[in-house]
């Protein structure tokens, strides 16, 4: 039955994991819409996370590429937030400039915070499904840079960054 799974994971590599991210995001998406509790059961939200987790370790991948995915399926927790609008979530922006600001906000905290809580499933269940830590080698040819290179983008980047999410500069 593993090898059968395994066996289709390898001939269909792409479908397997975007809908492992798909499946990931219902699992964490509609409980928050369905239920009008507010705040989530533990038991719940723990299920959610441990099913979640090992729908996203379930594949052949290198941690950079679970660690996208792990970012993508968390994300999942910010539309139910958007989506539900309840007082015990809220999540209103004011004008358009604050509200593209308070999404690259919530989308890095949910992203982050969420792809870290889901990894603390996800890493071990790709790393046994993978036979071993060695599998979770990176995958994506990252550029290598020079020390110069990366203080550019960090000199560049930062500005920017800090003009998306409206952080006051002294002047």
């Amino acid at each position: 039955m593993l090898k059968t799974i395994k066996s289709f994971e390898d001939r269909h590599r792409l479908p397997w994991l975007v809908g492992g991210v798909v499946i990931a995001g219902i699992v964490l998406l509609v409980p928050l819409i369905a239920t009008p509790i507010s705040p989530e059961p533990p038991p719940i939200a723990i299920a959610q996370i441990l099913v979640a987790g090992v729908v996203l370790g379930v594949a052949r991948q290198g941690v950079d590429i679970l660690g996208l995915r792990l970012f993508a399926s968390s994300l999942a927790i910010l539309m139910a937030i958007a989506l539900t609008e309840s007082p015990a979530h809220p999540l209103t922006c004011s004008g358009p400039v604050n509200c593209v600001q308070l999404s690259i906000l919530a989308a890095l905290f949910f992203g982050f915070f969420g792809g870290l809580v889901l990894g603390i499933v996800a890493v071990p269940t790709a790393a046994l499904w993978g036979s071993g830590p060695r599998s979770l080698r990176p995958e994506l040819a990252w550029p290598r840079l020079r020390w110069w290179q990366w203080l550019v983008i960090v000199l560049i980047g930062t500005p920017i960054l800090g003009l998306l999410l409206g952080i006051p500069w002294s002047g």
